[in-house]
Protein backbone atom coordinates (compact mmCIF):
# COMPACT_ATOMS: atom_id res chain seq x y z
CA UNK A 1 0.00 0.00 0.00
CA UNK A 2 1.64 3.36 -1.07
CA UNK A 3 1.77 5.92 1.82
CA UNK A 4 3.53 9.38 1.51
CA UNK A 5 3.77 12.54 3.54
CA UNK A 6 4.53 13.01 6.76
CA UNK A 7 2.26 9.30 7.51
CA UNK A 8 5.43 7.38 6.01
CA UNK A 9 7.51 9.18 8.44
CA UNK A 10 5.37 9.06 11.73
CA UNK A 11 4.72 5.28 10.83
CA UNK A 12 8.12 4.44 12.15
CA UNK A 13 7.16 5.07 15.52
CA UNK A 14 3.78 3.56 15.86
CA UNK A 15 3.26 0.21 14.84
CA UNK A 16 -0.37 -0.79 16.00
CA UNK A 17 1.31 -3.48 18.62
CA UNK A 18 0.15 -7.31 18.68
CA UNK A 19 1.34 -9.86 21.38
CA UNK A 20 -1.30 -12.22 20.59
CA UNK A 21 -2.04 -14.67 18.06
CA UNK A 22 0.38 -17.01 16.41
CA UNK A 23 1.23 -17.51 12.11
CA UNK A 24 0.32 -19.97 10.39
CA UNK A 25 2.70 -23.26 11.17
CA UNK A 26 2.74 -21.75 14.76
CA UNK A 27 5.68 -19.54 13.53
CA UNK A 28 4.91 -15.42 14.14
CA UNK A 29 3.83 -13.82 10.98
CA UNK A 30 6.90 -12.46 9.23
CA UNK A 31 7.75 -11.51 5.83
CA UNK A 32 11.19 -12.87 5.00
CA UNK A 33 12.18 -12.03 1.31
CA UNK A 34 11.40 -9.77 -1.39
CA UNK A 35 12.00 -10.85 -5.20
CA UNK A 36 12.02 -8.45 -8.31
CA UNK A 37 10.99 -9.24 -12.29
CA UNK A 38 12.42 -7.71 -14.92
CA UNK A 39 8.63 -6.08 -15.03
CA UNK A 40 9.51 -2.96 -12.66
CA UNK A 41 5.97 -3.16 -11.59
CA UNK A 42 5.76 -7.44 -10.29
CA UNK A 43 6.86 -7.60 -6.93
CA UNK A 44 6.93 -11.13 -5.06
CA UNK A 45 6.96 -11.26 -1.10
CA UNK A 46 7.71 -14.58 1.03
CA UNK A 47 5.81 -14.24 4.20
CA UNK A 48 5.47 -17.24 6.95
CA UNK A 49 1.97 -17.35 5.17
CA UNK A 50 2.37 -17.55 2.12
CA UNK A 51 2.98 -15.88 -1.00
CA UNK A 52 2.70 -12.15 -1.25
CA UNK A 53 2.28 -10.76 -4.80
CA UNK A 54 1.61 -7.21 -6.13
CA UNK A 55 1.73 -5.80 -9.96
CA UNK A 56 1.63 -2.43 -8.94
CA UNK A 57 5.28 -2.11 -7.36
CA UNK A 58 3.79 -2.44 -3.74
CA UNK A 59 0.23 -0.38 -3.76
CA UNK A 60 -1.76 -3.46 -3.80
CA UNK A 61 -0.65 -7.11 -2.72
CA UNK A 62 -2.48 -10.31 -3.62
CA UNK A 63 -2.30 -13.66 -0.91
CA UNK A 64 -1.24 -17.33 -2.27
CA UNK A 65 -1.71 -18.97 0.45
CA UNK A 66 0.54 -22.03 2.20
CA UNK A 67 -1.68 -24.81 0.94
CA UNK A 68 -1.88 -23.99 -2.58
CA UNK A 69 1.87 -24.05 -2.35
CA UNK A 70 1.57 -27.62 -0.90
CA UNK A 71 3.42 -26.68 1.86
CA UNK A 72 2.55 -29.13 5.06
CA UNK A 73 0.83 -27.62 7.45
CA UNK A 74 3.21 -28.59 10.43
CA UNK A 75 6.00 -27.23 8.29
CA UNK A 76 7.91 -24.37 9.14
CA UNK A 77 9.84 -23.70 5.94
CA UNK A 78 10.95 -20.91 4.00
CA UNK A 79 10.27 -22.03 0.23
CA UNK A 80 12.75 -20.48 -2.70
CA UNK A 81 11.60 -18.32 -5.03
CA UNK A 82 12.45 -16.94 -8.41
CA UNK A 83 10.76 -15.09 -11.21
CA UNK A 84 12.08 -14.89 -14.97
CA UNK A 85 11.63 -12.51 -17.11
CA UNK A 86 8.65 -13.54 -18.45
CA UNK A 87 6.86 -13.67 -14.75
CA UNK A 88 7.05 -17.13 -14.52
CA UNK A 89 7.16 -17.60 -10.99
CA UNK A 90 9.75 -20.54 -9.18
CA UNK A 91 9.04 -22.37 -5.83
CA UNK A 92 11.25 -24.61 -4.36
CA UNK A 93 9.93 -26.82 -1.39
CA UNK A 94 10.95 -29.86 0.64
CA UNK A 95 8.94 -31.92 -1.66
CA UNK A 96 9.42 -30.81 -4.75
CA UNK A 97 10.38 -28.10 -7.36
CA UNK A 98 6.90 -26.08 -8.85
CA UNK A 99 6.24 -23.35 -11.45
CA UNK A 100 3.72 -20.87 -12.00
CA UNK A 101 3.45 -19.27 -15.69
CA UNK A 102 -0.36 -17.60 -15.20
CA UNK A 103 0.30 -14.14 -17.02
CA UNK A 104 -1.32 -11.00 -15.72
CA UNK A 105 -3.05 -10.98 -19.42
CA UNK A 106 -4.89 -14.58 -19.20
CA UNK A 107 -7.68 -16.04 -17.16
CA UNK A 108 -5.78 -16.78 -14.29
CA UNK A 109 -3.79 -13.98 -12.40
CA UNK A 110 -0.07 -15.12 -11.91
CA UNK A 111 0.13 -17.39 -8.50
CA UNK A 112 -3.03 -19.03 -9.58
CA UNK A 113 -1.53 -22.73 -10.19
CA UNK A 114 1.39 -24.05 -10.11
CA UNK A 115 2.84 -27.12 -11.79
CA UNK A 116 5.27 -29.71 -10.00
CA UNK A 117 8.08 -30.67 -11.55
CA UNK A 118 7.98 -34.49 -12.71
CA UNK A 119 10.80 -36.33 -14.48
CA UNK A 120 14.20 -36.26 -12.71
CA UNK A 121 13.12 -33.50 -10.42
CA UNK A 122 10.05 -35.61 -8.82
CA UNK A 123 10.37 -35.32 -5.30
CA UNK A 124 13.29 -33.67 -4.88
CA UNK A 125 14.35 -30.96 -1.86
CA UNK A 126 15.05 -27.51 -2.92
CA UNK A 127 17.68 -26.15 -1.06
CA UNK A 128 17.89 -22.91 -3.60
CA UNK A 129 16.78 -21.11 -6.40
CA UNK A 130 19.17 -18.68 -9.06
CA UNK A 131 17.48 -16.45 -11.43
CA UNK A 132 19.77 -15.23 -14.40
CA UNK A 133 17.60 -13.21 -16.33
CA UNK A 134 16.27 -13.33 -18.46
CA UNK A 135 14.85 -17.09 -18.38
CA UNK A 136 17.25 -19.19 -16.93
CA UNK A 137 16.85 -20.43 -13.30
CA UNK A 138 18.82 -22.75 -11.42
CA UNK A 139 18.11 -25.20 -9.04
CA UNK A 140 20.16 -27.08 -5.77
CA UNK A 141 18.35 -30.14 -5.04
CA UNK A 142 19.94 -31.96 -2.21
CA UNK A 143 17.67 -35.15 -0.78
CA UNK A 144 18.29 -37.52 1.86
CA UNK A 145 18.86 -40.96 0.25
CA UNK A 146 18.52 -44.22 2.07
CA UNK A 147 20.26 -47.02 1.86
CA UNK A 148 19.72 -50.53 2.25
CA UNK A 149 21.11 -50.17 6.19
CA UNK A 150 19.37 -47.76 7.44
CA UNK A 151 21.93 -45.00 6.71
CA UNK A 152 21.43 -41.75 4.36
CA UNK A 153 23.18 -39.56 2.46
CA UNK A 154 22.81 -36.37 0.77
CA UNK A 155 22.03 -36.67 -3.09
CA UNK A 156 22.90 -32.44 -4.20
CA UNK A 157 22.39 -31.62 -7.75
CA UNK A 158 22.49 -27.97 -9.66
CA UNK A 159 19.52 -28.22 -12.56
CA UNK A 160 18.65 -25.54 -14.88
CA UNK A 161 16.17 -24.76 -17.57
CA UNK A 162 15.98 -21.55 -20.11
CA UNK A 163 12.55 -21.72 -20.97
CA UNK A 164 10.67 -20.60 -17.89
CA UNK A 165 10.56 -23.92 -16.29
CA UNK A 166 9.27 -26.50 -19.23
CA UNK A 167 12.33 -28.31 -19.28
CA UNK A 168 15.33 -29.18 -17.01
CA UNK A 169 19.36 -30.53 -17.57
CA UNK A 170 21.23 -30.82 -15.21
CA UNK A 171 24.85 -28.92 -14.63
CA UNK A 172 28.03 -30.82 -13.73
CA UNK A 173 27.58 -34.18 -11.01
CA UNK A 174 26.18 -34.65 -7.72
CA UNK A 175 28.21 -32.70 -5.29
CA UNK A 176 29.88 -34.33 -2.02
CA UNK A 177 27.14 -36.06 -0.37
CA UNK A 178 28.97 -35.20 3.33
CA UNK A 179 28.15 -31.53 2.05
CA UNK A 180 24.84 -30.07 3.40
CA UNK A 181 24.63 -27.03 1.16
CA UNK A 182 22.40 -24.14 1.86
CA UNK A 183 22.74 -21.70 -0.97
CA UNK A 184 23.49 -21.25 -4.51
CA UNK A 185 24.30 -18.10 -6.73
CA UNK A 186 25.67 -16.65 -9.76
CA UNK A 187 27.66 -13.63 -10.92
CA UNK A 188 26.25 -10.69 -12.77
CA UNK A 189 29.00 -10.10 -14.68
CA UNK A 190 29.98 -13.68 -15.48
CA UNK A 191 27.28 -16.17 -15.76
CA UNK A 192 29.73 -19.27 -15.70
CA UNK A 193 30.58 -18.48 -12.02
CA UNK A 194 29.10 -20.33 -9.87
CA UNK A 195 28.82 -20.19 -6.10
CA UNK A 196 27.40 -22.92 -3.30
CA UNK A 197 27.63 -22.65 0.12
CA UNK A 198 27.59 -25.56 2.58
CA UNK A 199 28.89 -27.38 6.00
CA UNK A 200 30.89 -30.52 6.91
CA UNK A 201 30.32 -31.98 10.31
CA UNK A 202 27.99 -31.22 13.47
CA UNK A 203 28.75 -29.35 16.04
CA UNK A 204 31.83 -27.86 17.11
CA UNK A 205 33.69 -29.60 14.64
CA UNK A 206 31.75 -28.37 11.97
CA UNK A 207 33.53 -26.49 9.23
CA UNK A 208 32.26 -24.22 6.08
CA UNK A 209 33.01 -23.67 2.71
CA UNK A 210 32.62 -21.63 -0.48
CA UNK A 211 32.17 -23.86 -3.38
CA UNK A 212 33.39 -21.94 -6.29
CA UNK A 213 33.02 -22.76 -10.45
CA UNK A 214 34.27 -21.06 -13.22
CA UNK A 215 32.55 -23.56 -15.63
CA UNK A 216 29.04 -23.03 -15.04
CA UNK A 217 29.05 -26.35 -12.65
CA UNK A 218 30.82 -28.78 -14.38
CA UNK A 219 33.57 -29.03 -11.74
CA UNK A 220 34.44 -26.84 -8.30
CA UNK A 221 36.98 -26.22 -6.07
CA UNK A 222 36.05 -26.01 -2.56
CA UNK A 223 37.64 -22.95 -0.19
CA UNK A 224 37.06 -23.42 3.12
CA UNK A 225 36.19 -19.91 5.39
CA UNK A 226 37.20 -19.16 8.53
CA UNK A 227 33.84 -20.62 10.66
CA UNK A 228 33.61 -20.87 14.46
CA UNK A 229 31.83 -24.30 14.82
CA UNK A 230 31.07 -23.89 18.21
CA UNK A 231 28.72 -20.40 17.88
CA UNK A 232 27.88 -20.69 14.13
CA UNK A 233 25.42 -23.05 12.63
CA UNK A 234 25.52 -22.70 8.66
CA UNK A 235 26.78 -20.55 5.77
CA UNK A 236 24.60 -18.31 3.59
CA UNK A 237 25.63 -16.31 0.38
CA UNK A 238 24.36 -13.02 0.75
CA UNK A 239 25.17 -11.47 -2.68
CA UNK A 240 28.34 -11.45 -5.13
CA UNK A 241 29.30 -8.20 -6.36
CA UNK A 242 27.42 -6.78 -9.77
CA UNK A 243 30.67 -6.17 -11.11
CA UNK A 244 33.29 -8.29 -9.77
CA UNK A 245 32.95 -11.73 -10.05
CA UNK A 246 35.46 -12.91 -7.47
CA UNK A 247 33.91 -10.75 -4.31
CA UNK A 248 31.09 -12.45 -2.23
CA UNK A 249 29.63 -11.79 0.73
CA UNK A 250 28.24 -14.65 2.94
CA UNK A 251 27.13 -14.69 6.26
CA UNK A 252 27.12 -17.24 9.00
CA UNK A 253 23.56 -18.37 11.44
CA UNK A 254 24.01 -18.58 15.54
CA UNK A 255 26.48 -15.76 16.23
CA UNK A 256 26.59 -14.20 13.28
CA UNK A 257 28.85 -12.63 11.18
CA UNK A 258 29.46 -11.34 7.72
CA UNK A 259 32.40 -12.80 5.70
CA UNK A 260 33.87 -10.70 2.44
CA UNK A 261 36.54 -12.45 0.35
CA UNK A 262 37.85 -10.46 -3.03
CA UNK A 263 39.21 -13.51 -4.68
CA UNK A 264 37.09 -15.89 -5.06
CA UNK A 265 37.01 -17.60 -1.42
CA UNK A 266 40.74 -17.39 -1.23
CA UNK A 267 40.95 -15.35 2.05
CA UNK A 268 37.73 -13.92 3.62
CA UNK A 269 37.50 -10.42 6.19
CA UNK A 270 34.93 -10.76 8.81
CA UNK A 271 34.01 -7.33 8.92
CA UNK A 272 30.87 -6.93 10.60
CA UNK A 273 29.84 -9.19 14.16
CA UNK A 274 26.10 -9.25 15.03
CA UNK A 275 24.07 -9.27 18.22
CA UNK A 276 21.14 -11.13 16.83
CA UNK A 277 20.70 -13.69 13.86
CA UNK A 278 21.43 -11.24 10.47
CA UNK A 279 18.48 -11.98 8.50
CA UNK A 280 18.94 -9.04 5.65
CA UNK A 281 21.60 -8.48 3.02
CA UNK A 282 21.74 -6.27 0.07
CA UNK A 283 24.39 -5.07 -2.17
CA UNK A 284 23.35 -1.95 -4.41
CA UNK A 285 22.94 -2.26 -8.23
CA UNK A 286 26.73 -0.77 -8.80
CA UNK A 287 28.00 -2.20 -5.67
CA UNK A 288 29.15 0.77 -4.03
CA UNK A 289 27.27 -0.07 -0.99
CA UNK A 290 26.33 -2.78 1.21
CA UNK A 291 23.62 -3.42 3.36
CA UNK A 292 22.98 -6.02 6.60
CA UNK A 293 21.20 -6.44 9.03
CA UNK A 294 19.22 -7.94 11.97
CA UNK A 295 15.38 -7.49 14.24
CA UNK A 296 18.34 -6.31 16.83
CA UNK A 297 21.32 -4.76 15.87
CA UNK A 298 18.67 -2.49 13.08
CA UNK A 299 19.55 -1.55 9.18
CA UNK A 300 23.72 -1.25 8.88
CA UNK A 301 25.50 0.75 5.50
CA UNK A 302 28.80 0.80 4.57
CA UNK A 303 30.00 2.38 1.33
CA UNK A 304 32.46 -0.14 0.03
CA UNK A 305 36.44 0.87 -0.01
CA UNK A 306 38.64 1.04 -3.84
CA UNK A 307 41.86 -0.98 -3.01
CA UNK A 308 41.30 -2.87 -0.30
CA UNK A 309 37.50 -3.22 -0.63
CA UNK A 310 36.82 -2.65 3.02
CA UNK A 311 34.14 -1.84 4.86
CA UNK A 312 32.98 0.64 7.62
CA UNK A 313 29.26 0.52 8.45
CA UNK A 314 27.65 2.23 10.50
CA UNK A 315 23.69 2.18 11.97
CA UNK A 316 21.28 4.27 9.18
CA UNK A 317 18.09 2.97 11.19
CA UNK A 318 16.86 1.21 13.80
CA UNK A 319 13.90 -1.01 12.16
CA UNK A 320 13.78 -4.44 13.00
CA UNK A 321 15.28 -6.20 9.84
CA UNK A 322 13.82 -9.19 8.57
CA UNK A 323 15.20 -9.32 5.01
CA UNK A 324 16.76 -6.87 2.63
CA UNK A 325 16.66 -6.62 -1.71
CA UNK A 326 17.47 -3.77 -3.75
CA UNK A 327 16.23 -1.99 -6.83
CA UNK A 328 17.85 0.89 -8.83
CA UNK A 329 17.98 3.28 -5.80
CA UNK A 330 15.81 1.63 -3.54
CA UNK A 331 16.16 -0.45 -0.78
CA UNK A 332 13.23 -2.53 0.49
CA UNK A 333 13.16 -4.34 3.66
CA UNK A 334 10.36 -6.45 5.52
CA UNK A 335 10.73 -5.86 9.16
CA UNK A 336 7.41 -6.17 11.60
CA UNK A 337 4.74 -3.81 13.60
CA UNK A 338 8.39 -2.43 15.76
CA UNK A 339 9.01 -0.76 12.87
CA UNK A 340 5.42 -0.09 11.37
CA UNK A 341 5.39 -1.92 8.42
CA UNK A 342 5.77 -5.85 7.32
CA UNK A 343 7.28 -4.52 3.60
CA UNK A 344 8.96 -1.11 3.52
CA UNK A 345 10.87 0.50 0.48
CA UNK A 346 13.87 3.72 0.93
CA UNK A 347 15.06 6.03 -1.64
CA UNK A 348 17.80 7.43 0.83
CA UNK A 349 19.90 4.23 2.12
CA UNK A 350 18.02 3.09 4.40
CA UNK A 351 17.41 6.60 6.78
CA UNK A 352 14.22 6.56 6.06
CA UNK A 353 11.32 3.49 5.02
CA UNK A 354 8.32 4.52 3.22
CA UNK A 355 5.26 1.50 4.08
CA UNK A 356 3.97 -1.08 1.01
CA UNK A 357 2.48 -3.00 3.62
CA UNK A 358 1.93 -2.52 6.68
CA UNK A 359 1.54 -4.78 9.80
CA UNK A 360 -1.08 -7.11 10.75
CA UNK A 361 -2.58 -6.18 7.09
CA UNK A 362 -3.31 -9.70 4.70
CA UNK A 363 -4.36 -8.94 1.20
CA UNK A 364 -7.30 -10.36 -0.70
CA UNK A 365 -6.72 -14.08 -1.87
CA UNK A 366 -5.55 -13.96 -5.68
CA UNK A 367 -8.35 -14.25 -7.77
CA UNK A 368 -8.71 -18.07 -9.37
CA UNK A 369 -11.71 -20.16 -10.73
CA UNK A 370 -11.88 -23.46 -9.24
CA UNK A 371 -9.63 -26.01 -11.25
CA UNK A 372 -10.38 -29.54 -10.63
CA UNK A 373 -8.32 -30.40 -13.57
CA UNK A 374 -4.88 -28.92 -12.35
CA UNK A 375 -1.89 -28.79 -12.24
CA UNK A 376 -1.42 -28.29 -8.57
CA UNK A 377 1.39 -27.49 -6.46
CA UNK A 378 3.39 -30.24 -5.33
CA UNK A 379 1.69 -32.06 -1.97
CA UNK A 380 -1.68 -29.88 -3.22
CA UNK A 381 -4.99 -30.63 -3.83
CA UNK A 382 -6.98 -27.60 -5.30
CA UNK A 383 -5.30 -23.89 -6.92
CA UNK A 384 -5.39 -20.69 -5.18
CA UNK A 385 -8.62 -21.02 -5.23
CA UNK A 386 -8.83 -22.74 -1.88
CA UNK A 387 -7.32 -19.31 -0.46
CA UNK A 388 -10.42 -17.44 0.20
CA UNK A 389 -13.29 -17.88 3.26
CA UNK A 390 -12.07 -19.64 5.84
CA UNK A 391 -8.57 -20.18 4.94
CA UNK A 392 -8.35 -15.98 4.63
CA UNK A 393 -10.20 -16.15 7.95
CA UNK A 394 -8.06 -18.54 9.74
CA UNK A 395 -5.03 -16.76 8.57
CA UNK A 396 -6.15 -13.22 9.66
CA UNK A 397 -7.15 -13.95 13.30
CA UNK A 398 -3.80 -15.45 13.58
CA UNK A 399 -2.35 -11.58 12.55
CA UNK A 400 -5.13 -9.91 15.32
CA UNK A 401 -7.60 -8.64 13.43
CA UNK A 402 -6.35 -7.61 9.60
CA UNK A 403 -8.31 -6.20 7.45
CA UNK A 404 -10.19 -6.70 3.71
CA UNK A 405 -10.38 -3.50 2.65
CA UNK A 406 -12.73 -2.71 -0.82
CA UNK A 407 -11.01 -0.95 -3.00
CA UNK A 408 -9.37 -0.51 -6.21
CA UNK A 409 -8.58 -3.60 -8.21
CA UNK A 410 -5.63 -4.44 -10.06
CA UNK A 411 -6.89 -6.63 -12.70
CA UNK A 412 -7.43 -9.35 -11.09
CA UNK A 413 -10.81 -9.59 -10.43
CA UNK A 414 -10.09 -8.83 -6.75
CA UNK A 415 -10.34 -5.79 -4.49
CA UNK A 416 -7.26 -4.29 -2.89
CA UNK A 417 -6.33 -1.84 -0.41
CA UNK A 418 -6.29 2.00 -1.75
CA UNK A 419 -3.96 4.70 -0.88
CA UNK A 420 -6.73 6.41 1.21
CA UNK A 421 -7.74 3.31 2.96
CA UNK A 422 -3.94 2.65 4.00
CA UNK A 423 -3.71 6.53 4.91
CA UNK A 424 -6.22 5.81 7.16
CA UNK A 425 -5.20 2.81 8.88
CA UNK A 426 -1.88 4.36 9.48
CA UNK A 427 -3.50 7.41 11.03
CA UNK A 428 -5.56 5.02 13.46
CA UNK A 429 -2.56 3.38 14.15
CA UNK A 430 -0.90 6.64 15.49
CA UNK A 431 -4.01 7.52 16.95
CA UNK A 432 -4.45 4.73 19.09
CA UNK A 433 -0.66 5.12 20.45
CA UNK A 434 -0.74 8.91 21.46
CA UNK A 435 0.29 9.98 17.86
CA UNK A 436 -0.99 12.75 16.27
CA UNK A 437 0.27 13.47 12.41
CA UNK A 438 0.97 16.25 10.83
CA UNK A 439 0.88 17.43 7.24
CA UNK A 440 4.40 17.38 5.87
CA UNK A 441 6.73 15.70 3.57
CA UNK A 442 8.03 12.47 4.55
CA UNK A 443 11.75 14.25 6.15
CA UNK A 444 9.24 15.54 8.97
CA UNK A 445 10.59 13.61 12.61
CA UNK A 446 6.86 13.25 13.33
CA UNK A 447 7.24 9.89 14.91
CA UNK A 448 10.40 10.92 17.74
CA UNK A 449 7.43 11.99 20.35
CA UNK A 450 5.27 8.58 20.10
CA UNK A 451 7.94 5.84 21.61
CA UNK A 452 7.04 2.09 21.38
CA UNK A 453 7.06 -0.35 24.44
CA UNK A 454 8.88 -3.22 24.65
CA UNK A 455 7.36 -6.25 22.65
CA UNK A 456 6.45 -9.00 25.13
CA UNK A 457 7.24 -11.72 22.80
CA UNK A 458 10.19 -13.13 21.31
CA UNK A 459 9.70 -14.61 17.73
CA UNK A 460 10.64 -17.24 16.20
CA UNK A 461 12.59 -16.95 12.92
CA UNK A 462 13.80 -19.30 10.60
CA UNK A 463 17.74 -19.34 9.51
CA UNK A 464 17.51 -18.81 6.04
CA UNK A 465 17.38 -15.11 4.34
CA UNK A 466 18.01 -13.90 0.79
Amino acid sequence: MRISGGIAAAVFACGGLSTTGAAANGRYPASTQVVFSADPDLIVVRATYGLLISRDSGATWRWVCESALGVPSVSVEDPSVALTANDALFVGLAEGLEVSRDSAGGAHALGCSFACAAGPLAGVSVADLAAVPPRTVLALSSTYVWGDAGNASLDTRIWETDDDGAHWTQRGGAFDPAVSVTTLDVAPSDPERLYVSGTRGFGAVRTASLFVSTDGGESWTERPMPFDGANEVSAFIGAVDPHNADRVYVRSSGVSRLFVTSDAGRSFQVPLAFTGPMLGFAIAADGSRVYAGSPEDGLLVAARGDADGGLAFHQASSIHVQCLASRGSELWACSDEASGFSVGVSVDDGARFAPRLLSGDLPSPVACAPDPRGPFACGASANASQCGGNAFDAVCTTLAGCRQDAGASDGSGAPGLTADASAQAVRARLASCGCSVAAGDSSTEVGAACTLAALAVRRRRRRIFD
